[in-house]
């Protein structure tokens, strides 16, 4: 049961890498498509700029949260031992 739960987080931790990175390189899917035609009208860059924007954004929110889910992940874990 533990290498499930592992091979989980493993994969729900790369899965928004991977798809923040391809944002910028369109190499699995081309996401400016992606975006509705009346969204690509009312935004005041090219869609696949904007798809850059969202990508960084999405990066960046990563990184701000996999670390602090890495400590909580520590902390029961060392709870876990504790006992």
């Amino acid at each position: 049961m533990e290498t499930v739960r592992r091979t989980l987080q493993i994969v729900f931790g790369l899965v928004p890498i991977v798809a923040g990175l391809d944002k910028f390189t369109n190499i699995l899917v081309h996401w400016d498509r992606y975006l509705a035609p009346t969204v690509a009208q009312l935004i005041p860059m090219k869609p696949s700029a904007f798809m850059d924007v969202v990508a960084a954004f999405c990066l960046a929110r990563l990184c701000a949260v996999a670390p602090s889910r890495v400590a909580a992940r520590d902390g029961r874990l060392r709870h876990a031992e504790a006992r």
